[in-house]
């Protein structure tokens, strides 16, 4: 997992409060916990990652479980604003920050996308975690559909059929979905 110096700002404060984020960020980078990215995603932004995944799960443990949904809820905003385009990614966070509904709509674009990429498999996986994360009606209708497309390219024709009835089932007559 990555992270961005500005969005551990906004988690933690303003830069000159109890520490200076940039600093302890710095001491980090010197003491080889986290490396930083040479290009980050988010324009103006400096993007770390932990050097190991075991420091990552070791530190994300200690967070508490009300602390852990906090932060995976204000970094999704903060990536939302930031402009992040990665649809995955704010889903999970939006999901982690017990956002379901949020997620549910960057879950059913990462099918689109995945579908669209010709990752059928994916565009398969996000739609049901759209579903699961509470898309309405007429978005589980989409996504049935999407689903069916995905299933049919892959010559699963069985699968295809019952996504494509579960979706004629909801959506309206007439609809281009």
């Amino acid at each position: 997992e990555v992270f961005w110096r500005g969005g551990v700002t906004a988690l933690v404060g303003e830069e000159g409060g109890a520490f200076n984020v940039s600093d302890w960020l710095e001491h980090l980078v010197n003491r080889e916990i986290i490396v930083r990215h040479r290009q980050a995603r988010i324009p103006g932004e400096v993007e770390y990652k932990y050097r190991h995944a075991l420091v990552r799960d070791a530190v994300y443990t200690m967070i508490t479980e009300v602390d852990r949904v906090v932060g995976h809820r204000l970094a999704a905003d903060w990536l939302e604003r930031s402009g992040e385009t990665d649809s995955l990614v704010l889903a999970e966070h939006y999901m982690r920050g017990q956002e379901q509904l949020r997620a549910a709509v960057f879950y059913q674009r990462a099918a689109s996308e995945a579908l669209e990429g010709n990752d059928l498999s994916g565009a398969i996986q996000r739609a049901d975690q759209a579903i699961v994360a509470g898309a309405g009606v007429t978005e589980r209708g989409q996504l049935r559909a999407l689903q069916a497309t995905a299933a049919y390219w892959q010559s699963q024709y069985s699968e295809a059929r019952r996504y494509a009835e579960e979706a004629l089932a909801v959506l309206d007559p007439g609809c281009s979905d």
